[in-house]
């Protein structure tokens, strides 16, 4: 059931028609299943691009492509790359430390966005940032918010994994 708030217009209160209801937060189950699509669709998206550099592409191409876009050490940051997007991809869609690989694809793209994106502008079709930048922030924000009670991380209570219902109720509600 939604919790709702009565607000007040010009000093109207109550059922005024002035007075609007609106809902104080979402249920928690919401926000649990938002957090979940988005972990999810966030774990297969790195996952895919860490299986195109490891076996469509191979590891030698890929350091090949590092060097030519002016990724530092190129051997070891496109291996690291490869590791960070399979392994944290498994582990995202699991939600096994989320807030943990969630802050590694963040920096992963911070670093895209400096040496490979930025130059090309806005859009992705001209190799742009648009993607880089909304994986960033789709990361970061899995940073702040964990994987929500429908992950391993709150089912084992891993560290860092408190669920919405204490942080929500933490609020002074």
């Amino acid at each position: 059931m939604i919790d709702y708030k009565v607000i007040e217009n010009n000093g109207a209160k109550g059922h005024h028609w002035m007075a609007q209801q609106i809902p104080q937060y979402q249920p928690l189950s919401r926000i649990n299943f938002s957090l979940l699509m988005v972990r999810i669709v966030t774990a297969l998206i790195f996952f895919m691009h860490g299986y195109q550099k490891l076996f469509d592409d191979g590891l030698s191409v890929t350091q090949d492509n590092f060097d030519a876009m002016g990724v530092p050490l190129p051997g070891l940051t496109s291996i690291l790359a490869i590791v960070i997007e399979l392994v944290g991809g498994l582990l995202l869609f699991s939600g096994i430390y989320t807030r943990f690989v969630s802050f590694l694809f963040g920096i992963e793209m911070i670093v895209a966005f400096i040496f490979v994106h930025v130059e090309h502008g806005f859009f992705v079709a001209n190799g742009g940032f648009e993607l880089v930048l909304l994986l960033a922030t789709v990361s970061f924000a899995l940073v702040i918010a964990g994987g929500g009670n429908y992950s391993t991380d709150v089912a084992f209570r891993l560290p860092y994994s408190e669920d919405w219902k204490t942080l929500v109720t933490a609020r002074g509600r």
